[in-house]
């Protein structure tokens, strides 16, 4: 399916561009391009706002080119990505994709160190769990440091704490309120022996958390984060189903519009499926957690079933769909003939052949 795409692209000199709010529009926009085959020459991405670090980006997404021009070039595709519908055109031209799903498109990061080399740089005992928790509020941390607290377990779970955007009082709200040994990590070049010494991890970094989930027993993600990261390394998932504190009616307009989990809804429906993840109960969270460090074999085979049927089922069919609506954005752009659109949709038929079209 690709090649008719790239093909096209080459022969206009065309290039895609990406409008990137936040790390969401940065995965997908990754995702998109490795599932179409784009070469990443071809690709512009222009940064708005200040969630992305371009350092680390730079580091993870090597190869993408980021420009300070507001707008498209006139040989340029305009894509923007949205949470509701399928792949579109509009009039103008531009491609309307969704993140999901190829935020889950994860790019393939080479991890410097193994299990045992983390471990053992953060000086951690041998029979220590630790915890991974994407949170998006502070009521959430709070929900998730008590209920460890009533974790029978010695010794305590390490707690590392990664918001979706960095908060440097959080760590001293905790030390104070709770009491606890809680470590500020503001840099990735600081050590990770303060780790093992610590009761709680507060990573004000960004992109940090995926690098640290290879030695976590079990991951605890906040309302609509990216669930299939900790999935896509086999570690357990427990989930916020609905943002914490919320009124009776907001919850029943949420559910009336089905607001909850729009960016990340399919990687949690196969998730669930496959018994890789599960919803965190509020009066038995401490027991949750208890039992998933005790037996966590079920859910990590869970998650890695899930993952594979996203790759397997999913992706193929989203990246067809979403080549052939860009293909027709390049064809307007160099305004040529259909040829190409035939072709593409030929071999679009062809590949999703034995897939299942499954559109949440």
């Amino acid at each position: 399916m690709a090649p008719h795409l790239n093909r096209l692209i080459h022969f206009h000199s065309t290039q895609i561009y990406f409008y990137v709010h936040g790390m969401a529009d940065l995965y997908a926009a990754g995702g998109l391009v490795a599932a179409l085959g784009i070469p990443r020459k071809r690709v512009l991405l222009k940064k708005i706002g200040r969630e992305i670090d371009l350092k680390k980006v730079r580091k993870v997404l090597a190869g993408f080119s980021f420009t300070r021009c507001s707008r498209p070039p006139r040989n340029a595709v305009l894509v923007k990505f949205d949470t509701e519908g399928p792949a579109r055109l509009n009039e103008d031209g531009s491609v309307i994709a969704t993140y999901d799903p190829f935020k889950y498109f994860l790019p393939r990061r080479r991890i410097k160190k193994n299990k045992s080399r983390i471990r053992l740089a953060m000086k951690l005992a041998k029979t220590r769990k630790v915890i991974a928790v994407s949170c998006t509020t502070a009521d959430e941390v709070q929900f998730v440091i008590r209920a460890c607290k009533k974790l029978q377990r010695q010794p305590r779970p390490l707690l590392i704490f990664a918001m979706r955007r960095p908060d440097p009082l959080l760590a001293k709200r905790i030390s104070k309120q709770e009491g606890l040994r809680v470590l500020d990590r503001r840099s990735h070049r600081e050590p990770l022996s303060g780790f093992g010494k610590s009761d709680v991890v507060i990573l004000n970094t960004m992109g940090e958390l995926f690098d640290l989930m290879p030695v976590s027993d079990l991951a605890i993600v906040g309302h609509d984060r990216n669930i299939f990261e900790p999935a896509f390394l086999g570690v357990p998932v427990l989930y916020f189903a609905q943002p914490l504190n919320m009124h009776p009616q907001d919850k029943q307009l949420a559910r009336w519009f089905k607001l909850f989990w729009r960016k990340n809804r399919t990687a949690k429906f196969f998730l669930d499926r496959f018994g890789g993840a599960a919803a965190v109960k509020k009066a038995f969270f401490h027991r949750q957690i208890e039992s998933i460090l005790l037996h966590p074999r079920s859910m990590s085979r869970g998650a890695r079933r899930a993952v594979h049927a996203v790759y397997r089922e999913i992706l193929p069919v989203a990246a067809c769909r979403t080549g052939l609506v860009m293909l027709e954005a390049v064809k307007r752009l160099g305004k040529t003939d259909c040829v190409g659109r035939t072709e593409y949709l030929r071999s679009w038929r062809t590949s999703c052949a034995g897939h299942r079209t499954l559109w949440l």
